[in-house]
């Protein structure tokens, strides 16, 4: 299985072709399809999770292996028309991923479902994916029908396409809740589940003698 896989982190993007059972033959092939085949950012997440700090462990599982997750359930993410660059319809993934989410957070009614340990990241990406790249056609046509008659993607325009695409970001945002929540969890039991401490120790700085 093959899928189109875009992906950011800290201002830089990665896109390629990741295979199902894929196994990175270079350093950015590692990153680029790190959930989507051997899990490596999974497994650093696990590494991290069996030592001390545990707070630094969960916010490196979300950072990394969470991040990519949630690029996952954008489903531009999963196209090579991943800005409508191929349609026409530049900017379409900034419209959909952060305008319109920007200008209609208020009124999302988000829903996560029941968090279930998710052991292999590669697998679940890949659904993700799948899932995602379904709703690619229904996406680009909202946006179309949309500013269709227009000049300029104004509040008209994102009245619109809210109406139009508003379950499906709603139910994205949900799954993406969801499975960011399951890939922490996964990543803790198999750590061997060690205890957490909601108050972490401070630490006391020095004064620093000039």
């Amino acid at each position: 299985m093959t899928a189109r896989l875009r992906l950011e982190y800290d201002g830089t993007e990665f896109a390629g072709w990741a295979t199902h059972d894929a196994k990175p033959t270079r350093a950015d092939d590692a990153v680029r399809i790190s959930l989507a085949s051997e899990g490596r950012v999974y497994l650093l997440a696990v590494n991290r999770m069996a030592r001390p700090d545990v707070a630094a462990a969960f916010g490196a599982a979300h950072e990394h292996s969470g991040h990519y997750m949630q690029d996952a359930h954008v489903p531009l993410h999963a196209s090579n028309n991943y800005d409508g660059q191929l349609t026409q319809q530049n900017g379409i993934h900034a419209r959909f991923e952060t305008a319109l989410f920007e200008r209609m957070g208020s009124k999302l009614t988000v829903t996560p479902g029941r968090v279930s340990a998710i052991s292999n990241p590669r697998d679940a990406a890949f659904e993700v994916l799948l899932a995602s790249y379904q709703l690619v056609d229904e996406l680009l046509k909202a946006d179309r029908d949309s500013v269709a008659g227009k000049d300029s993607y104004d509040d008209e325009y994102f009245d619109r396409l809210f109406a139009r695409v508003r379950p499906m970001l709603e139910k994205r945002l949900a799954d993406s809740v969801t499975a960011t929540a399951s890939v922490i969890v996964g990543a803790w039991e198999q750590a061997g589940k060690p205890a957490l401490h909601i108050e972490m120790p401070r630490t006391v700085q020095k004064v620093r003698v000039r």
